[in-house]
């Protein structure tokens, strides 16, 4: 209730406007501390929960959902209302599920085992024999460039069959703007690969997505609501303050950790692998492997050859190394540290490594966001996004090819920047 409508019900003390206030604050009292109240089954506030209009289907399938840690987030998603409709379903949150022992134990006890990813041999479910039917159909879910990026990262789910959807209706997920006409919700696929399964009709299924759907339209559509996310408002492209410096030098920094995913749960702390700096102007260079006691699934991304790691120097020595190749803070010319995001330096500082303080390093990812008005993302996202050229052929390893990135970003935000200002 608002303010304007306790005014509206406050009356003289004789008419029994006390009481009547009193009542009106309770009950705004009540309903602002019913939202706070979460379901605990649907995860959804208690004036939102959808629990009592669940409807269970019957299903001899197997159904085990993969959901991106963004999509978990989503207070509208739906793969968690097509999990609590069919009893015994798994849901399973991450990117990267190589280690999920769960889940890996329940794709080796299935007999056909199958993933709902359209690809371009994905057969079309309910073209086939009954008993070529899937037994265990897992389902990603998140948005198309989540759902590809678990796709891609799992190396097992590509090894599986997939499958895709008959043609169906447009979407009914109106809140949500898809990529394409055909592409619908996560509980309106598996409504629609029940029904090619089995044949049946599971429209009541979907019973608390279209209630959803229609209450979050109305919120919508309300002339007081409020934006659902601030709008960043470009600033401008700027040079930072310490380039601006006579005789700044820029020393660019890159590192690479030793491949444990971020959404990997029960993730080892992550190690430096390899350190790499350049300072623009000059070309000197500093370039030092040093092998982690624990390598992650992605380590061999690094491109590391037998002969680089026979290279690879102790802990102190890195030190040591990374030590003689900095200039004194009052040298001339001055490095100015330049890194992608703070990761660098949280690396460096695990490893022992002197690092400065994150106000004193040019934050690429940060500058980059002022002239893109939005988060870059990974620095290879940023080089698409800013048209950057790929890397060369000849640069093989991980660490190259982002030193190199880096220095293409970092150059085209100086020139521009550069070009504002004149």
């Amino acid at each position: 209730m608002t303010e304007a409508s306790l005014r509206g019900r406050r009356v003289s003390v004789a008419d029994g406007g006390e009481t009547a206030a009193a009542e009106a604050r309770g009950e705004a009292d009540e309903r602002h501390s019913s939202r706070r109240e979460i379901c605990r089954r649907c995860l959804q506030p208690r004036l939102n929960c959808y629990c009592a209009s669940l409807v269970p289907q019957e299903s001899q399938t197997r159904w085990i959902f993969l959901q991106h840690p963004g999509e978990a987030r989503n207070p509208v998603g739906t793969a968690r209302m097509a999990h609590l409709s069919l009893p015994g379903s798994r849901l399973f949150v991450g990117v990267d599920f190589s280690l999920e022992r769960r889940l890996l134990a329940l794709i080796a006890a299935s007999e056909r085992p199958a993933v709902l990813f359209p690809t371009e041999e994905s057969r079309v479910l309910g073209e086939c024999d009954s008993d070529a039917l899937p037994d265990t159909l897992i389902v990603i879910d998140g948005t198309w460039s989540q759902a590809r990026k678990i796709w891609k990262t799992n190396d097992f789910l590509r090894a599986l069959p997939a499958c895709r959807l008959p043609p169906t209706q447009p979407s009914r997920y109106r809140i949500r703007a898809e990529p394409a006409a055909h592409c619908v919700s996560t509980i309106e696929a598996v409504a629609a690969a029940l029904q090619a399964i089995d044949g049946q009709d599971h429209e009541a299924m979907l019973a608390p997505f279209l209630s959803l759907v229609s209450r979050q339209a109305g919120f919508g559509e309300a002339p007081d609501r409020s934006p659902r996310r601030r709008l960043r408002t470009p600033r401008g492209l700027y040079l930072p303050k310490a380039l601006l410096e006579d005789g700044a030098s820029a020393l660019l920094i890159h590192v690479e950790a030793n491949g444990f995913p971020q959404s990997m749960r029960e993730r080892p702390p992550g190690e430096l692998v390899e350190l790499r700096a350049r300072r623009v102007g000059d070309d000197s260079s500093l370039s030092a492997l040093c092998l982690p006691t624990c390598r992650g699934p992605r380590f061999e991304e690094l491109g590391l050859t037998v002969e680089d790691e026979a290279l690879a120097v102790a802990p102190d020595e890195l030190i040591a190394r990374w030590q003689a190749f900095q200039r004194p803070r009052d040298a001339r010319p001055n490095d100015v540290w330049v890194a992608w995001g703070v990761f660098p330096l949280d690396l460096m500082a695990r490893a022992g490594l002197p690092v400065r303080a994150a106000r004193d390093v040019v934050d690429v990812k940060h500058w980059c966001s002022s002239l893109l008005g939005r988060n870059p993302g990974t620095l290879t996202h940023a080089c698409d996004l800013l048209g950057v050229s790929a890397p060369p052929a000849h640069l093989i390893r991980r660490a190259d090819r982002q030193l190199w990135r880096l220095e293409r970003v970092f150059t085209l935000l100086v020139e521009r920047a550069r070009s504002a200002q004149r």
